[in-house]
């Protein structure tokens, strides 16, 4: 069977058409990056506006790029939320047309939960449970993973989330948008303690995080200095990345302390996904820390830790093998795939709302 995946829960109108082995057939996105970094920021009408452009567009090509018939499809899966509730809406509004077309089933994916099981294409032994840490530009949380749809978030920011943290600190050094990609490459010709910044709720007795005071701090040394020296932007770069390392490498250590303690569970298997999981900095370093504590990292390949369309399709084809009913022949249920809405405050939980 083949899923078609579509996302457009933020910026990027993406499409992909995957097999149910993992294998992608086709997986490609379209973003006016550049239009929102004139903003310092995703801008939601551009976003959506592009979106009804670029998706049939993109459709299109995945079709004759991958050489398979519109009728090849089995079902689509699209993303509710959580997310832009305008950039979500046409998503929908995309795939329910295409699901009306072809008389196929239409699924509601969780974007949160998505990036939970990216992962899970290209590992076959990521198995649950795990724990995940998610980083991305709205979201930075710990979850439990226990199976499809049973997911329970055991930490997560109080204030801003980890992605957004580096897009204001590569604002405030003027480097450009987005600030992730732009911080790991200063980072490498900086020195990691050249600065001491403050490291919210570390080594507390919480699971939570909290970035706002961090980003403060970085701020104000940014302005009290009359100038800025590309050494300077290079050191608070790495400093930065260094001090995120630590955040993230302390919550992760008392996560599998808490979840041993709570559910009685020795957790073997991390996966970190998201959006920031595709810096290398991090990714390497969190997993040579697992590794001294006899845990295994699982991370996608960067194309997968961004936002994309292949791990809607992927989570599809997991709620399929996982049971979720599709008798296409019945119009009955064809009729209840159709019957969802954007949920731009979609969370992940115990009991999927979807």
């Amino acid at each position: 069977m083949i899923a078609l995946g579509i996302e457009s829960s933020c910026d990027d109108a993406c499409i992909s058409l995957v097999k149910t082995d993992g294998t992608i057939l086709f997986n490609d996105s379209y973003s006016h990056i550049k239009l929102h970094a004139f903003y310092g920021g995703v801008v939601p009408e551009i976003a959506s506006r592009s979106h009804t452009q670029s998706l049939p567009k993109l459709f299109i090509k995945g079709i004759n790029e991958s050489g398979i018939s519109p009728l090849n499809i089995d079902f689509i899966g699209v993303t509710a939320g959580p997310g832009l509730v305008s950039s979500l809406m046409v998503g929908i509004a995309f795939a329910k047309g295409i699901a009306t077309a072809l008389q196929r089933p239409c699924i509601p994916i969780n974007h949160l939960e998505a990036h939970a099981l990216a992962p899970r294409i290209s590992n076959k032994d990521l198995t649950f449970p795990y724990l995940l840490l998610l980083v991305s530009g709205g979201n930075t949380q710990l979850v439990l993973s226990l199976d499809i749809g049973k997911h329970i978030i055991i930490g997560e920011t109080l204030d801003d989330a980890i992605g957004e943290t580096f897009d204001k600190v590569a604002q405030f050094l003027k480097l450009g948008y987005p600030g992730g990609p732009l911080i790991e490459k200063m980072a490498l010709y900086g020195e990691q303690k050249a600065y001491q910044f403050p490291k919210p709720l570390y080594r507390s007795n919480t699971l939570n995080f909290s970035f706002s005071g961090l980003k403060t701090a970085i701020k104000k040394i940014i302005y009290s200095k009359s100038e800025i020296t590309q050494r300077d932007i290079c050191d608070i770069c790495a400093s930065f990345q260094r001090t995120i390392l630590d955040l993230l490498n302390d919550k992760i250590s008392q996560a599998l302390i808490h979840i041993k303690k709570h559910y009685g569970i020795q957790i073997e298997r991390v996966v970190i996904s998201g959006g920031v999981s595709a810096n290398s900095f991090l990714s390497y370093n969190i997993g040579n820390f697992l590794h001294n504590l006899g845990c295994k990292l699982f991370f996608c390949k960067t194309a997968l830790c961004t936002d994309n369309a292949a791990m809607v399709a992927w989570t599809a084809i997991e709620k399929v093998k996982n049971g979720y009913f599709l008798e296409t022949t019945s119009q009955k249920r064809y009729d209840n795939t159709m019957n969802f809405t954007v949920l731009p405050n979609l969370r992940l939980s115990l009991d999927s709302e979807l």
